[in-house]
């Protein structure tokens, strides 16, 4: 794991020294009014985000063949020829893939004539225009578009120079798209395509008929079935564009969190320290012990908490992508809690069975300072329950989120009851988007406008979309019958919407699942408009008794998550295994005016002491540390005025003791 940390973590003695070295310099500038700074102050940060690996594609290595025959010029393919139906299919298809698919290209036909006496060379008239490799969009669409259909029809050796380009390890595919049945045999088709699979190649054949008489229809058909692949038919551009989307499927898009770890403590007394300024981290969860429901296992840690201040902490599992075993079973129970019960506000945990998306737990604290939670640290565990995947770690990730004390004069009281904001509508057609993998890369949404992404069973799509303070987020999920067979998906199977805001809180989403199935089409909304109150306001300030609608209180980027959820598949899938793509439609809007938020005091803080050396058994040690503090004592207590009156020769003694204290600190 990349252990690159996400946010700076500057040790405490690197900070003194940046803290005094600052000091001096506005003094001499004379823009610093000199104070005694035992004191820090933070506002409300809010968490930080980086990129996260885009990784290239996830297409296996695949080889599309097109046929260019005499027969291609036939004008039944909604208005246009076959051929040019053909190229705007391919232009589209190609360029959809990426310049970084591994995708290559063969043709055949269009180079003889068609009389008995051209039959030898037009039979053998195939051209292998680019191996599966990335790079080659703008060759293979050249090379479509100028294709002059004539000839005949050799599909079996065509396949026999397609499959001789692929790979000879691992998962890949030929697409097979042809208006006929073969026009040069020997050898026959689909005694090939059994050829092929008995050579021990690990190949899937998927053929597309582009209006095809039935005996036609009956030889593709068997070139897919003796490969495990699979048969469709397409009349025009925009079908075959489909079908060729549906024939190449990929492997999941998937996060690896890069973020500093942070190993947690197998006890109490061993809490794992997170130092107040690191905003999130990763780490991993240690396999439960036990059977079933009971096995568990939990990790240790501790962040500093000061007077007046909340701290809300959530973690987010980061497992690869599964698909969903209900029969197969397996429960995970994830949970963040104060070990002080005093400390802890409220606890949001989440649990689910033959788990398949992220999970997300959530600790609200107390106030720092009150009764029970005085205590200057925050000590807290990640509890994982359950035996799924027990004999593994879990990876999470874990976000940290501070803000003082709140001013509510004038606030909106907690909303009590859900609100349904209705159906939103598209202001325009969808955009083609890839979207991204996990919070740092979420694909942004613009209200009203929407988006049409690709998914495969077990991936989860992000997406991000502002929202003030006093707005009510909604969407709308639709099906895109393009690229999918919806009769090979069972009961259950559905694309689900999660939630969350910036701290990484998740926000429980009305309408969550849509069906998949033809014309299937899902709105869903967040409970009631952010309000702060919903969760800290009320009479007693523990929020909104609408349930769920105490987890919409934080404004700024909402990020909604789409996992596609098989509910009853067997399959199991790694990062290599190949996918079928399933088309939808997103759109999503923020209603409602904003509404000031609350303003929040600065945490003071106490002026943390610089971290020691390893000390050394010496007395000049000894010595050395002494006159470090004593210095130290010294340049504090000098008197403000005397400060402001003193000439440049005592600034310039000032500078000079300054330097004694680092070098002194620096040993």
């Amino acid at each position: 794991m990349n252990t690159a940390p996400r946010f700076s973590s500057s040790s405490r003695f690197t900070a003194l020294l940046g803290f005094l070295a600052a000091i001096a310099i506005a003094i001499v500038a004379g823009i610093f009014p000199v104070a005694a700074a035992d004191d820090k102050t933070v506002e409300s940060p809010s968490p930080s985000t980086s990129n996260a690996p885009s990784g290239s594609s996830t297409m296996a290595p695949t080889m599309v063949v097109f046929d260019s025959s005499g027969s291609m010029i036939t004008n039944d393919a909604g208005g246009q020829t076959r051929i040019d139906a053909a190229k705007e299919a391919a232009r589209t298809f190609i360029s959809e893939a990426g310049d970084d698919a591994p995708l290559g290209l063969v043709t055949y036909g269009g180079n003889t004539g068609e009389a008995p006496e051209d039959e030898a060379a037009g039979c053998q008239d195939i051209t292998v225009v680019t191996p599966p490799e990335a790079g080659n969009t703008e060759k293979m669409i050249a090379h479509m578009d100028g294709l002059q259909p004539r000839g005949f029809t050799p599909i079996g050796e065509s396949l026999r120079k397609a499959a001789a380009e692929l790979p000879k390890e691992g998962q890949r595919s030929i697409i097979l798209v042809s208006d006929g049945v073969a026009t040069c045999t020997p050898p026959p088709v689909c005694g090939v395509a059994k050829e092929l699979k008995e050579q021990g190649i690990d190949l899937v054949i998927n053929t597309v008929g582009f209006n095809v008489e039935p005996e036609a229809q009956q030889e593709l058909q068997c070139i897919a079935d003796a490969t495990g692949g699979t048969y469709a038919d397409a009349s025009d551009a925009d079908s075959l564009a489909k079908e060729l989307r549906r024939a190449a499927p990929r492997a999941y898009n998937a996060y690896e969190s890069d973020l500093e770890e942070i190993e947690g403590g197998k006890s109490e007394g061993a809490a794992a320290k997170v130092d107040r300024d690191v905003e999130a981290f990763s780490t991993s969860l240690p396999p439960t012990e036990g059977k079933r429901y009971s096995a568990e296992s939990t990790t240790f840690f501790t962040t500093p908490i000061a007077e007046g201040e909340r701290v809300v902490i959530s973690a987010n599992t980061t497992q690869e992508p599964s698909i969903n075993n209900f029969r197969k079973g397996g429960s995970l129970h994830l949970a963040v809690r104060s070990v002080e019960l005093s400390c802890e506000l409220d606890t949001a945990t989440d649990s689910d069975i033959a788990v398949n998306q992220y999970q997300t737990a959530t600790l609200y604290s107390t106030q720092g300072g009150e009764e029970g939670c005085d205590s200057d640290e925050l000590a807290f565990t990640i509890e994982r329950t359950g035996d799924w995947k027990q004999d593994e770690e879990l990876g999470v990730e874990v976000t940290i989120t501070r803000f003082g004390e709140p001013n509510m004069d004038g606030q909106p009281d907690p909303a009590e009851e859900k609100t349904e904001p209705g159906h939103i509508t598209a202001s325009s057609d969808p955009a083609e988007v890839t979207p991204g993998t996990w919070f740092t890369n979420a694909t942004e949404l613009t209200p009203q406008q929407p988006v049409r992404a690709q998914i495969v069973p077990g991936e989860t799509h992000f997406y991000r979309i502002p929202a003030e303070h006093g707005q009510q987020v909604a969407g709308t999920v639709s099906m895109v019958e393009e690229a999918e067979d919806f009769e090979n998906n069972g009961a259950g199977d559905a694309l689900i919407v999660t939630a969350y805001n910036e701290a990484r809180a998740q926000i429980d989403v009305e309408g969550s699942h849509t069906t998949i199935q033809k014309d299937s089409k899902n709105d869903f909304s967040y409970p009631a408009p952010i309000l702060f109150a919903n969760r800290y306001g009320g009479s007693n300030g523990n929020g909104s008794v609408g349930l769920g609608i105490e987890k919409v209180w934080q404004g700024g980027e909402q990020y909604i998550a789409v996992n596609y959820e098989q509910f009853h598949s067997e399959q199991e899938i790694d990062e290599t295994t190949q996918l079928p793509v399933l088309t939808y439609d997103l759109v999503a809007d923020v209603l409602g005016d904003p509404v000031p938020e609350p303003t929040f005091a600065p945490v003071k803080l106490e002026t943390e002491k610089p971290s020691k050396a390893p000390e050394l058994a010496t007395r000049d040690n000894a010595d050395n540390q002494a006159q470090s503090k004593d210095d130290s004592s010294f340049f504090s207590a000098i008197p403000l005025p005397l400060i402001g009156g003193l000439g440049l020769l005592v600034l310039l003694g000032l500078i000079i003791a300054l330097v004694v204290v680092i070098r002194s600190l620096n040993r």
